[in-house]
């Protein structure tokens, strides 16, 4: 038998070397589809985030009262919020008292928010002054994860069709999902089908200003929440 030149015999080397071999030891590439899906949606706001202010001077015999009543005045204003205090200052004047500034937040309905001002007014008194200092009539945090888990359901179900209609036309179990990915970064093709994997997500939603400060008006903010999923498909 005559011995293959040697530029035939470095090419065949060449071309086994560069073969995949698999776990199995059999070679082949693997196929894969990957997928960039997206699904938006609008989130609404059905409450809205109302921050009250409340300045007074306190003197030491007055302090357990005074507490009394700010936490009468948050009552007055909304009896089913649930209020939270963000700021307590205290800062002692030249007469001996203590001047306090209280900060307090909660989720209320539309209903509280139509005549907060007037409530605030009737709530002050000299030296006890009482003002609304933000409405936030945006959606609240947890609108938006029910509106994430809404979309991740959508586009679950979307990766599945792909998976299905690649099946019918190149055999029954050809393709399965590999990986679906919900950040917002590359996902890097990998060789082999790895088992599946779902990461964690990161959605996107407008930037569209909803504060409105010192009450009066407000309207219900909407938002447009985008989801997106990476979504691979892997075959032998």
């Amino acid at each position: 038998m005559r011995a293959l030149p040697a530029f035939f015999a470095a090419f065949a080397v060449a071309w086994v070397a560069a073969t995949p071999v698999l776990a199995d030891g059999h070679s082949g590439a693997e196929n894969q589809i990957v997928l960039d899906l997206t699904e938006e949606t609008w989130v609404e706001a059905t409450d809205a985030k109302l921050i009250m202010s409340i300045e007074t001077a306190v003197s030491s015999s007055e302090m357990v009262a005074t507490q009394a009543k700010i936490y009468q005045t948050l009552s007055a204003i909304d009896d089913k919020a649930a209020w939270r205090t963000t700021l307590f200052q205290r800062n002692p004047d030249s007469t001996g008292l203590e001047r306090w500034r209280v900060l307090a937040e909660a989720r209320v309905t539309a209903g509280t928010i139509g005549d907060v001002r007037g409530v605030a007014t009737k709530q002050s008194a000299p030296g006890y002054r009482v003002t609304v200092a933000q409405i936030d009539f945006s959606p609240s945090p947890e609108a938006f994860e029910k509106a994430r888990a809404a979309l991740r359901k959508v586009l679950y179900k979307r990766a599945k069709t792909e998976m299905e209609s690649l099946n019918e036309i190149f055999g029954e179990d050809a393709f399965g999902i590999s990986t679906i990915d919900f950040t917002n970064g590359a996902v890097p093709l990998v060789a082999k089908a790895q088992p599946r994997v779902m990461r964690a997500e990161s959605a996107q939603f407008d930037q569209t200003s909803s504060a409105l400060a010192g009450g009066g008006a407000s309207m219900a903010i909407s938002r447009k929440l985008t989801q997106r999923a990476l979504v691979i498909l892997g075959g032998d």
